[in-house]
């Protein structure tokens, strides 16, 4: 967050008592312990109001004018605590990201080469090429009769692609729009998880590459979840403070 503040001080005040004007780490000005002006003068910084009390000194018989100041605070960026959530789910973007283009990589080679062995192939039971070109690496496994545009040909891990790239690009907005995009895709990417972990357990194999994904997707849904709250609070706020 970044703030930035103006101040102006205009003064008329006997040279003898210029060398006592004090300014404080608070804003408080002063003059020899006492404040300078019989006004109230509200200093505006943020969203804190602060007030100076004071009495005009004398010289003798003379008067002298008091201070006047005049704050202009602008301050702009975000909240923190978004920008950090924002932080954390572009992250797991390209964490998942990573994933599927990894799976993918391991599909194409194992389609060239039969016998391929992946860094995640550890056993039989405990294979990402055996999971990756099995009849449900491809359209979640819909079959093609009931296939749509071609959809099923398509190779899961490029949905995946396609499905990190977009969050990480809507990440970047703080729109209740797009807040709300992010929480539907969050969504929809949690029970897609689900659908393909029950794959997974009637293959009867476990393919860690896939499993960090499904991982990767609830922690994405749990931010998105976290990004919608604050932005919704934070226009709620706003629309109260008009």
């Amino acid at each position: 967050m970044m703030q930035m503040s103006l101040w102006l001080l205009v003064f008329r005040i006997a040279p003898e008592w210029r060398n006592l004007i004090t300014t404080s780490s608070s804003s408080k000005f002063e003059i020899d312990g006492r404040s300078c002006s019989s006004h109230h003068i509200e200093v505006k910084q943020s969203t804190s109001v602060r007030r100076i009390d004071s009495n005009p000194p004398t010289i003798g018989n003379r008067s002298h004018s008091c201070i006047l100041i005049f704050a202009f605070t602008m301050q702009t960026g975000t909240n923190p605590t978004l920008d950090k959530v924002n932080e954390r789910f572009l992250i797991l973007c390209v964490i998942g990201l990573a994933l599927s283009v990894y799976a993918y990589i391991v599909e194409s080679n194992k389609e060239l080469d039969a016998s391929y062995a992946a860094l995640c192939d550890i056993s039989e039971t405990i294979s990402c090429s055996a999971v990756l070109n099995s009849e449900y690496s491809k359209g979640f496994g819909i079959t093609s009769k009931s296939c749509i545009l071609r959809l099923c040909e398509v190779p899961n891990c490029v949905f995946g692609i396609i499905f990190f790239t977009a969050m990480s690009i809507m990440s970047l907005k703080n729109s209740y729009a797009f807040s709300v995009a992010i929480l539907a895709l969050g969504t929809a990417s949690v029970l897609t998880s689900v659908y393909l972990a029950f794959i997974l357990y009637k293959l009867k194999t476990i393919c860690l590459v896939c499993v960090s994904t499904y991982v990767v997707s609830a922690l994405l849904m749990h931010y998105a979840l976290k990004k919608f709250r604050l932005v919704s609070t934070g226009i709620a706020h706003q629309q109260k403070t008009k």
